[in-house]
């Protein structure tokens, strides 16, 4: 995996966004034999996640996709929430994936509810 991917990643987790990996990095990530040479995430848009996306990625100086070098992109909260900078076959994703979080993180409050009531009647 490339470098700045990987880094990115951990970075993403260290900070505890809430995202998925998507697009070709995802399916090599699966073992597909493809190349690719960007990254595609998704993250949950909430403003706390947003601020911890801000926070992790901010040292890496992000640019929002198709937009020139100049004027300076300033990567920050308010600038984040904007869905006008995705491609339109990855905003038709956003629903999904957005759902997809929900569900991943209530079957882990729902596993770990359930793993503290165990514990509780074991003492």
């Amino acid at each position: 995996m490339q470098h700045f991917v990987r880094e990115t990643i951990v970075r993403l987790a260290e900070a505890r966004v809430e995202f998925v990996v998507v697009g070709g990095i995802s399916a090599v990530l699966q073992g597909a034999p493809i190349v690719t040479v960007d990254l595609d995430i998704c993250y949950r848009r909430t403003p706390a996640n947003i601020a911890k996306l801000v926070v992790a990625l901010q040292p890496l100086n992000p640019r929002a996709r198709g937009l020139p070098p100049e004027p300076p992109f300033v990567f920050d909260e308010r600038t984040i929430p904007k869905r006008a900078a995705g491609r339109a076959k990855d905003l038709a994703a956003i629903p999904t994936v957005e759902s997809t979080l929900k569900m991943q993180k209530d079957q882990s409050l729902r596993a770990d509810t359930s793993g503290h009531r165990e514990e509780m009647q074991n003492e």
